[in-house]
């Protein structure tokens, strides 16, 4: 064999190694393209398949629908906790996160809740701890001042017969010293549903997450304050 026919052989056994090569590094590459179009197809279906539950779930009228329909509306609300984050990487750390840039935190303020008197007259009110005594009448009904859901009902050591409402935004209704109560636990109520009847006085109180506030700066009463 002379000098080219070697050459000539060298040059095919080369290429033949080559196309080997190339197909071993093909095969990784069109499984990779496979599995990862499974995925995306599979994620796109789950996204679909969860927006049509949620479009079904706001198109029905029911109480356990309406306790749904509050849970997504809540979730969708909050924020994330960048400055919890960032707080708990500076304490392990000890710097600033190199993928986090660095920013300043917005304080949100708690949007209010649209609230009616819990009765339909003219009353005396009575500021007391962390909350109010209004003046009723034997059976009188007494109203839920927001749309929301029975969070828990009960007898209080100082309060007598008591129904806690869970509203949005974090902000609950507690209806205490009731003569009787007209609902259940994880009933949806809708503002002016009776939420049991009064005797002589009844306690409201209005709670944001843990802080109570006044009442008064909530519900739109017709009253004179004591």
């Amino acid at each position: 064999m002379d000098r080219k026919e070697r050459i000539d052989s060298l040059r095919r056994l080369y290429e033949e190694q080559r196309k080997n090569i190339s197909k071993r590094r093909e095969v990784p590459v069109r499984e990779f393209e496979i599995h990862w179009k499974r995925n995306f197809m599979i994620k796109t279906l789950i996204s679909v398949g969860m927006l049509a539950i949620v479009y079904l779930l706001f198109q029905l009228q029911v109480p356990y629908a309406k306790i749904g329909q509050e849970f997504i509306r809540e979730t969708m609300q909050r924020e994330y906790n960048f400055q919890g984050v960032y707080q708990w990487y500076e304490e392990k750390f000890a710097g600033n996160p190199a993928i986090i840039p660095t920013f300043s935190v917005k304080q949100k303020q708690t949007e209010m809740i649209t609230t009616i008197a819990p009765i339909s007259r003219k009353t005396n009110i009575e500021s007391t701890n962390q909350g109010i005594l209004i003046e009723t009448v034997e059976q009188e009904p007494i109203m839920v001042i927001a749309n929301g859901i029975i969070k828990a009902i009960g007898h209080n050591e100082s309060l007598g017969n008591t129904v806690i409402v869970k509203h949005s935004n974090g902000f609950e209704s507690i209806y205490g010293m009731l003569e009787s109560i007209d609902v259940e636990k994880d009933e949806w109520v809708e503002a002016g549903h009776i939420v049991g009847m009064g005797n002589k006085k009844v306690y409201i109180a209005i709670k944001n997450q843990t802080e109570y506030l006044n009442p008064l700066d909530v519900i739109p009463f017709d009253t004179n304050e004591n």
